[in-house]
């Protein structure tokens, strides 16, 4: 657990009941200092005390950003503070308590987070393993597994990129070695798990199947292509 303490001349009362519930507890002064408490592949969550914060909504919004997202905050607001509740719950905090914060209370609260922290941690160390896997393909290899992982057919990619079917299938056997993939299937599960964030899908080479689709069609792709094509070269 993270427990923000603004005052550092003060014990922190979060931290000695999170201990009581047997929780390992880390006291930070500010945001800025998550990034050095929390280690890779840890879970918890952030106990943030927005009682004298002038915006709670932002207070949350910035703790968030340096917890990298991977630790749910549950605000602790002032009691009858209901304004400020609403505006952190608004800007992503999972839960919110009034002070005095009771025992059992905490207890419900942090739970559920720590399931959270623990399904994106996950979610974090899948989409890491899958970019560093397509950081090994050379860029050839790269161009050729994202129109594969688009559905296209060795035959549509050797036409598309002037090379030989043969030589698409030894880039396609190159590809799914280097993935540990063992499918085309198991190589768009991969692409999509990496896009994550990588600014959202790849952009498809076939033809668009609805009006208004985002998918490129192939006047477009041939424009495009030539270039990728001079870069990897």
């Amino acid at each position: 657990m993270i427990a923000h303490d603004s005052d550092p001349a003060e014990p922190c009362e979060l931290a000695k009941i999170v201990g009581q519930l047997g929780y390992t507890c880390i006291v930070v002064r500010s945001a800025g200092d998550l990034k050095s408490a929390i280690s890779e592949g840890a879970v918890g969550c952030i106990l943030l005390d927005i009682s004298m914060a002038e915006h709670p909504g932002r207070a949350v919004q910035q703790w968030r950003t340096h917890g990298l997202s991977l630790f749910p905050v549950i605000a602790i607001s002032a009691p009858q503070e209901m304004f400020a509740g609403v505006e952190a719950m608004k800007a992503g905090a999972e839960d919110c308590l009034p002070k005095p914060v009771a025992e059992m209370r905490l207890r419900e609260a942090i739970e559920p987070a720590i399931g959270i922290s623990r399904s994106r941690a996950n979610a974090h160390i899948n989409v890491k393993a899958a970019q560093e896997s397509l950081a090994t393909l050379t860029p050839t290899e790269a161009l050729v597994a994202r129109f594969l992982a688009q559905g296209n057919s060795s035959k549509a990619i050797a036409g598309l990129l002037g090379r030989s079917v043969s030589t698409i299938h030894v880039h396609r056997g190159r590809i799914l070695r280097k993935l540990k993939a063992n499918s085309a299937v198991d190589l768009i599960r991969i692409c999509e798990v990496a896009a994550v964030q990588q600014g959202g899908p790849l952009p498809s080479t076939t033809k668009p199947s609805e009006p208004g689709s985002s998918r490129l069609g192939f006047s477009r792709m041939n424009a495009v292509v030539p270039k990728l094509i001079e870069e990897i070269q």
